[in-house]
This record gives C-alpha cells, sequence and structure tokens, in this order.
C-alpha cells in the first residue's frame, strides 16, 4: 500500500500496517548499506594492499654490498682511499694493414 501523506487511512490497524511496512523497508535498505559498506571497505583494503605492494619498499630490492658504492667522499675524508685514483693508461698501438 502505497500512501503519502494527504491520504493516509484513518483505521488504527491499517496505520500499524503501514507503519510495519515501512520498518521492514527501512530495516531492508539499511542492510543493503551496510552489505555495501563492508563491501566497499574489503575493497579500499585490496587497494591499499595492492599500492603497497606495487610502490612500497619490497618494490626496491638493496644489496648489502652495494650499499658502500657510494661512500667515496666519507672514505676519502677518513683517508682511507682517494675520490679521484691515478689510472695507469697504457696506449694502444694497431698493427700496420698489410
Amino acid at each position: 500500500m502505497v500512501a503519502n501523506k494527504d491520504n493516509l487511512p484513518d483505521d488504527v490497524e491499517a496505520l500499524k500496517a503501514l507503519l510495519r511496512e515501512k520498518e521492514r523497508v527501512i530495516a531492508k535498505l539499511n542492510d543493503s548499506v551496510e552489505r555495501i559498506t563492508t563491501h566497499a571497505d574489503a575493497l579500499q583494503e585490496k587497494l591499499n594492499l595492492l599500492l603497497a605492494k606495487r610502490f612500497g619498499p619490497s618494490s626496491e630490492k638493496s644489496d648489502k654490498h652495494q650499499l658502500g658504492l657510494f661512500n667515496e667522499a666519507e672514505a676519502a675524508v677518513e683517508g682511507k682511499r682517494s675520490i679521484n685514483p691515478v689510472l695507469q693508461i697504457t696506449p694502444y698501438c694497431r698493427a700496420p694493414a698489410v
């Protein structure tokens, strides 16, 4: 029974039935909202997990032996080694064409 505020029934039992029907519809809608909210929360959690997996710190692996590659300045200050080491370059001469 669809009723608007202008044509409500005058019978008490009909009003009670209308009220029960409205309460049933409200409960059904509340269940739907709760289910949709739970689903949205689960999707948000999946998205956060995938973003962390994709862009998180685990995506950039580092080797413990490579961590010292960029310490030339610190090593030079400590006197361990020079920043610009002297390299011996041997000249190369082509063999004469025959």
